[in-house]
């Protein structure tokens, strides 16, 4: 399974009880040296 932004956004609300947008999640992984 491939791993999209909108997958790992689901996963963050599923996991963690928070809402996010893709962007949000894009910005963390470039700040983290993934994307």
């Amino acid at each position: 399974m491939r791993w999209t932004l909108k997958r790992l956004v689901r996963w963050v609300n599923d996991t963690f009880k928070i809402e996010c947008c893709r962007e949000t999640v894009r910005k963390c992984l470039k700040k983290l040296g993934f994307s």
